[in-house]
């Protein structure tokens, strides 16, 4: 039998029934995968609230994204270099205002260390360590042959010990191990470094015998046999992983060492020496004192090594363009001093007491993340708190090229020390040095997200200051340096802020504490800034190890500070907070927390935002403005002939809660909105097998959180038309009962009155295309994550070569608002449903209930009334008898005249002769 095309007409969507015939086996690509098949997938419910307001066709949902593509502006992406180097010297730092919500706020009370651990602690006889383990959430601490292991989020907690026969343990790690070498329930690999051996330790989590959410409750170590190594009388101060699974450790005898295993020459483990050379062929009274490498630091992105010495000496390594290579010694800072004084032009170090000396040692390093700074690689922290950015590529006015390699190890920026928080008026812009006696003495710092924190030293008193240093995003004051071309120019102001209490004891690290979100992975955040970020990445956490417990600590983002705000009820902060951030990004984050899930913002904070937004005071109104003041006076004379004179055109002036919401959503498509929908399953053969690009679970965040935008939109835009239509304009304009806003803080005239009037009219219908749009992306999102859930790559091998070609460029924003997006949806879902008509059950009657109810801008009532008046068709041609046939092509038939839209008499007639249903036919 041949097949027939049935195809909607009107646009609707195309079919190929097989007339007469079964359809054929998959192709041999889908076998050899082993796809699951799509009947076998359970349903996917569309995460949808009550919709208040219709989903926008094509025409207008493009219209409304080109809107709030205009009035939300371009997305400014500064490098790290750039912002560094337009700081001005005398307005690096800021600090909040007095009262203002804490930016660094503790999560949980010191947790003491548990009673094991001091017991032991307190018969001490060699070397005790401590430190953290956040890929586990355990704290651990080695306390001469023994190490313990405990859960730093849980009270009381019963350590996991692990013991050596005698040796004292010098260095502990935990590392990845390498793909494939153990089993998948060891994710994770401690190595355990003695005076005399290096001992391997598969690590193990569950969610233990209770079934627990918790994938970390329970902690198994697990002794690996013949996964050990001699040190050979050398012993191991640190040890560092790779992404890739590779081990490196530096000596106490100033060597970079790597634990070689899983077999091969030597054994399953043994130990290389990558450094060394000549020198230790020569006799011991000529050989070079070295000092002991006191951290190995790991950069998986660019394949960077670098070693830290105690005396503060850095040596990079080149580990080649995979992270495989043998390490190569590249380049190397000898005097930080030195490296100090070549980027500033002085010897910022010079002239200190012989007792401050240290402040030049190097307190703590990081590496700066490809997303922030594509010129600088390499961050330096010193004891007394400066911070210096080196470069490994020689210098130029951009990005180095694809390929290169690292070559230099070049201080390019320092910046100076943290000023003490409360030594100056707060608020101020611009503080002073502090003196020296007064200056910082780092024990501990963690850098993350364009964050760093400090850990001082105990001192005296034996208590422990923690500071942070965070781009503040505030608009910085006019008249100063940084408000006169912060914004154009892009500078690096931060915001020092402190712990509200002292820590006892000394602290002993910092780390961050990774905290999963489904948009994280799939989000393009480089070069962006918090307020970009935050939509996204959930506020920064930390723990924190002292010699007397852990703490867990969290930095406030700015959508953060504002949720404390509206807690706190105080009008006058809440303007003070507008102010600050503007109306429009204040605006912004105000939709962030009112068309958020219930379950993570508070209802009372939720209607705090809700009016924050309809308070004209704090977001502004609409205004209407003559696009050429002079063009108003080109007025042709009585009885004169006008030559075309300019005609001047009202602009409207958008109000900062309806620039605030095109922010609100075009960050909110970022992640997902440029990334096309489908790629080449092997990038070495373009036309080859297609594999889904966006993840499903970022889908699914992306379309819950566009429902709730749609669904706020429409309640806030059914109280907005009914307040217009008493003449009471947006958010009380024109209250007549007292108490209304006051546009510029004047009460309109009658004569602005209309003009004002019509503004908010604009605002209105353009803010309705956009609750337009939001429902359609969300749309959009289920039909992807459907068609995901079926295998998107098997439903791509049957569209036409040039509908695939479309599917590899267009992305989830041109799919809702594109000019491709219509055709693409349409072929999509004809081949989803067309491969499953003829399936047993009602799989085919199932997906169109989920596209109705998930995406019915892309799939209508008709279209389910024909595709299920086209199963019958399909039914009627397995019919076992000619009554049989006739009936179910009757029944097909009057479901075609229920949606004749739909349906192509081209294309259905012979189908139905094909049937021998001639009175269809007529």
């Amino acid at each position: 039998g041949q097949h027939i095309d049935i195809q909607p007409s009107q646009g609707h969507h195309c079919i190929a029934v097989g007339a007469m015939s079964s359809p054929g086996p998959p192709p041999t690509a889908w076998q050899q995968n082993g796809f699951t098949p799509a009947k076998a997938i359970g349903t996917i419910p569309a995460r949808s609230p009550r919709r208040t307001e219709p989903s926008a066709d094509p025409d207008t949902a493009a219209e409304a994204w080109k809107h709030v593509s205009r009035i939300a502006g371009s997305t400014h992406r500064h490098d790290l270099h750039d912002l560094l180097q337009n700081s001005p010297s005398d307005s690096q730092y800021s600090v909040p205002q007095a009262g203002w919500p804490a930016v660094l706020r503790p999560l949980t009370q010191l947790a003491e260390l548990p009673a094991q651990v001091l017991e032991r602690y307190s018969a001490v006889q060699t070397v005790c360590f401590c430190g953290v383990f956040p890929q586990i959430r355990r704290a651990w601490a080695s306390v001469d042959n023994t190490l313990f292991l405990w859960r730093l989020d849980r009270w009381n907690d019963v350590p996991v010990s692990y013991s050596e026969e005698q040796q004292a343990i010098c260095a502990v790690q935990l590392v990845a191990p390498m793909p494939g070498m153990f089993a998948t329930a060891l994710r994770h690999l401690l190595v355990v470094c003695t005076t005399t051996e290096i001992v391997l330790l598969g690590v193990a989590t569950s969610a233990g015998p209770a079934g627990s959410g918790d994938p970390l409750q329970e902690l198994t170590l697990q002794p690996l046999e013949d996964y050990s190594a001699p040190s050979d009388n050398v012993i191991m101060t640190c040890v560092a992983g790779t992404a890739g699974g590779r081990i490196f450790m530096g000596g106490a005898d100033g060597r970079l060492y790597e634990l070689k295993y899983g077999g091969g020459r030597g054994g399953k483990c043994r130990k290389v020496c990558h450094t060394g050379g000549l020198w230790e062929y020569l006799p011991s009274f000529l050989q070079r004192a070295s000092s002991p490498i006191v951290e190995v630091l790991v950069d998986d992105a660019r394949c960077i090594l670098y070693a830290r010495t105690a005396a503060s000496e850095i040596v990079m390594f080149d580990l080649g363009p995979t992270g495989k290579d043998g390490p190569t010694r590249k380049a190397e800072c000898s005097d930080i001093s030195k490296s100090a004084a070549s980027c500033t032009g002085r010897d910022v170090f010079s002239g200190r007491s012989p007792a401050d000396l240290k402040g030049a040692a190097i307190a703590h390093m990081s590496v700066i993340p490809p997303q922030q700074s594509q010129r600088l690689q390499l961050l330096v922290v010193t004891v007394d708190g400066r911070r210096l950015y080196f470069s490994t590529f020689p210098p130029s006015f951009g990005p180095p090229p694809a390929g290169r390699r690292p070559s230099q190890l070049q201080a390019e920026i320092a910046r100076r020390a943290l000023p003490q928080p409360g030594a100056t008026p707060q608020g101020r812009v611009g503080l002073q040095p502090q003196p020296q006696s007064r200056g910082l003495e780092v024990a501990a710092a963690c850098y993350h997200r364009d964050a760093l924190l400090i850990a001082e030293a105990a001192g005296g008193q034996g208590r422990t200051r923690v500071l942070a240093a965070a781009r503040d995003l505030t608009a910085p004051p006019l008249g100063t340096a940084t408000g006169a071309a912060g914004s154009a120019a892009g500078v690096l102001r931060e915001s020092v802020t402190e712990l509200g209490i002292a820590i006892p004891g000394e602290t002993c690290a910092i780390r961050v504490l990774d905290t999963p979100s489904p948009l994280a992975g799939a989000a393009d955040f480089a070069l962006q800034d918090e307020l970009h970020t935050q939509l996204y990445l959930p506020a920064p956490r930390y723990v924190l190890v002292s010699t007397s417990g852990t703490l867990q600590l969290e930095r406030r983002r700015a959508v953060d500070v504002l949720w404390a705000v509206l807690e706190e009820r105080s009008p006058a902060r809440l303007a003070t907070f507008f102010a600050l951030y503007t109306p429009p990004e204040a605006a912004c984050m105000c939709y962030q927390l009112a068309a958020a899930p219930l379950a993570a913002v508070p209802a009372a904070v939720q209607q705090a935002a809700r009016a924050a937004l309809e308070d004209p005071h704090l977001a502004g109104v609409p205004e209407t403005h003559q696009s050429s003041p002079a063009a108003a006076q080109l007025q042709p004379k009585p009885g004169g002939f006008d030559m075309g004179a300019a005609v001047p055109v009202a602009e409207p002036q958008w109000s900062g809660a309806h620039v605030g919401l095109a922010l609100y959503l075009l960050r909110l498509l970022a992640p997902l909105g440029d990334r096309p929908l489908a790629q080449p399953q092997d990038p070495r053969k373009p036309d080859g097998m297609l594999a889904a690009s966006l993840p499903a679970a970022a889908l699914e965040e992306v379309e819950e959180r566009l429902r709730l935008l749609a669904a706020f939109l429409g309640d806030t835009l059914s109280r907005a038309r009914t307040r217009a239509d008493s003449g009471r304009g947006w958010g009380g304009l024109f209250d007549s009962r007292g108490g209304g806003a006051r546009a510029g803080g004047v009460t309109p005239s009658p004569a602005k009155r209309p003009r004002v009037q019509d503004s908010v009219r604009q605002e209105l219908q353009r803010t309705t295309a956009i609750a337009g749009l939001a429902e359609r992306a969300a749309e959009a999102a289920f039909l992807v994550r459907l068609l995901c859930s079926h295998h998107l790559g098997r439903i791509a091998a049957r569209l036409p070569p040039d509908a695939r070609q479309v599917l590899k460029r267009v992305t989830l924003r041109e799919l809702a608002a594109g000019p491709e997006g219509e055709g693409l949806a349409a072929q999509l879902i004809s081949v989803l449903i067309t491969d499953h008509l003829a399936a047993p059950g009602s799989v085919a009657d199932d997906l169109s209930s989920q596209l109705q109810g998930g995406a019915p801008a892309f799939f209508k009532a008709d279209d389910r009334t024909f595709y299920k008046a086209a199963s019958l068709l399909r039914r009627a041609e397995g019919a076992p008898n000619g009554g049989e046939a006739a009936g179910l092509a009757g029944q097909a038939l009057q479901l075609m005249a229920r949606a004749p839209a739909a349906v192509d008499l081209q294309v259905v007639v012979p189908q139905l002769a094909l049937l021998g249903a001639w009175d269809g036919v007529v």
